[in-house]
């Protein structure tokens, strides 16, 4: 599928097979939290640190 976009910043987040996931476009105030909740969503939870480190 073709996506044409004129000068606005674009960011794909992308699937483990490469395809588009989900797709912002432009900027926003809650696009870094919204970016990151969905980040959050697909990856695998991460163990906490070892104390000290």
């Amino acid at each position: 599928k073709e996506f044409r976009v004129s000068q606005a910043p674009v960011l794909f987040l992308l699937d483990p097979g490469g395809k588009v996931a989900r797709r912002w476009i432009g900027a926003s105030v809650g696009m870094s939290l919204e970016l990151a909740s969905e980040i959050r969503k697909r990856s695998p939870a991460l163990s906490p640190r070892p104390p000290g480190t």
